[in-house]
């Protein structure tokens, strides 16, 4: 006869304990990688939480661009429009000479410009003129000395078309409205009158129109706008086709006013 002592449990509970053992670390272990899933499952919906947010950001800054690009065609688009209107719009000019212009001050009218031999010629005179038509009329009075102030020609002027014009934009806040500053160079036709001294020799080099008088290009200069030009000379200078030049503006006032139709 064999006896065996045992010092622990009997050995179906040393089985029961070892199973319920091995149940417990499988469920510690199942918990284990629960929770690795967990954070590995968290990890994943971060990442694409910041996918997500990210795709948002490069969205508003696709937005953003696509607007920005949009409004400068937009610009560029409506440019030649704004452009377009105002070239439809009608000046008035005043060189010298018109109420508008002489009723602000006695030293405004006539305009003079001086040659570079010391002659001078004063001109006085207003009309119209429309850029986008190239279109001009009026006119007005000359007078052309020589450097002692002796008459040389004195007559009359006509606008025969606008060569070109550039606006300085209206003269702002303080002033009539409509009053703009720019340059406008116009086409004109002298005819001198009789009276006064001649001076055959300048005569002699001006190149006669088809219809009488002298062709001459008229520069009118106004320092008015927003903002107002810092260069320039206020006031006329004339070139005669094959005469004189009267390139430096001496004294006078200019002034354009826009008159868009109604």
């Amino acid at each position: 006869m064999r006896i065996m002592l045992w010092t622990g449990d009997s050995p179906d509970q040393s089985r029961f304990s070892r199973a319920q053992t091995a149940r417990c670390w499988l469920r510690q272990e199942g918990s284990i990688r629960e929770s690795e899933l967990t954070r590995n499952n968290e990890h994943v919906q971060i990442r694409l939480y910041k996918t997500r947010q990210e795709s948002v950001k490069m969205s508003q800054h696709a937005r953003a661009y696509a607007l920005t690009v949009g409004i400068i065609l937009l610009g560029l688009s409506l440019a030649p429009a704004a452009r377009a209107g105002t070239e439809q719009v009608t000046r008035q000019y005043f060189a010298g000479g018109g109420a508008a212009l002489c009723s602000l001050s006695p030293t405004f009218c006539p305009d003079v410009a001086k040659a570079g031999n010391g002659d001078t010629i004063a001109v006085s005179g207003s009309g119209t003129f429309t850029p986008g038509e190239r279109e001009a009329s009026g006119g007005g009075t000359f007078v052309h000395k020589n450097s002692a102030g002796v008459v040389l020609a004195s007559g009359t002027w006509r606008a025969e078309g606008l060569i070109s014009w550039k606006s300085f934009g209206l003269a702002g806040a303080g002033l009539p409205p409509g009053f703009e500053g720019g340059v406008a160079v116009l086409q004109v036709h002298l005819t001198p009158s009789a009276g006064g001294e001649r001076d055959d020799a300048i005569q002699s080099r001006m190149a006669p129109s088809s219809e009488g008088g002298l062709e001459a290009t008229l520069t009118i200069t106004c320092l008015l706008g927003t903002p107002v030009p810092g260069a320039g000379e206020e006031g006329i200078t004339l070139a005669v086709t094959g005469g004189p030049n009267f390139s430096h503006s001496v004294s006078g006032n200019t002034l354009f006013i826009a008159t868009p139709e109604d």
